[in-house]
């Protein structure tokens, strides 16, 4: 297996959503619902690109086969998402705090979805919506931050993220990104479309996501 890094060219949509797999069946004539965990929860990420000449469409039809029909996986950030929402519009991390790279150690992962970071700067912003990436060894997994949160003084930061975090998993060796922050994909074969026709099209795919 090898992950294999989205082409950060001609990509017009990368966008994640979350299926928090719970069904809901309502009962006593609609007075209540039951709520089921049916499925773990996952991101999707929707992926379009710009209209593909010739040169573009070999290049994206073969970079589709390098993933050997899912046996390889592929690697992207939602560019929707790029930057922090409080840091929307800068360039790098280190726009952010200076030789800052957009990293951060993690301190404590708990069941409820505490995650606290260290070695962010000083009093950065994390904003309801921002998210944040962990990784170790194999394993990479994206959460989303569910409640603004100011780091001290010291760089520390205390968050709660969704979906519950892979404790069995994850350890404080873990590296967390919030800068640029991604995910695995498994491409569904089956949502990719590209029309050959006389004026450049786009191609468009769906993945959903695994750790590793």
């Amino acid at each position: 297996m090898a992950i294999i890094d989205l082409p950060d060219d001609e990509v017009v949509e990368c966008t994640f959503t979350m299926d928090e797999g719970v069904a809901s069946s309502g009962y006593n004539r609609g007075k209540s619902f039951n709520l089921s965990q049916v499925a773990d929860p996952v991101w999707r990420v929707s992926v379009e690109t710009a209209p593909l000449d010739r040169a573009d469409r070999q290049r994206w039809h073969a970079w589709k086969l390098s993933l050997r029909g899912g046996m390889n996986r592929f690697r992207c950030f939602d560019i929707g998402q790029m930057a922090p929402l409080a840091y929307e519009g800068v360039q790098t991390p280190q726009d952010i705090a200076p030789g800052w790279a957009g990293t951060a150690t993690v301190t404590t992962l708990g069941l409820s979805g505490a995650l606290t970071l260290g070695g962010v700067p000083a009093s950065y912003i994390a904003t309801a919506g921002d998210r944040v990436e962990l990784s170790e060894g194999s394993f990479t997994a994206l959460y989303e931050i569910v409640a603004p949160a100011t780091a001290t003084s010291g760089g520390a930061l205390a968050l709660s993220v969704a979906p519950f975090l892979h404790t069995s998993i994850f350890t404080t060796a873990a590296v967390a990104r919030l800068w640029r922050p991604r995910a695995l994909f498994i491409m569904d074969h089956t949502s990719w479309f590209h029309q050959v026709v006389a004026n450049p099209t786009p191609a468009m795919f769906e993945g959903y996501q695994v750790l590793q």
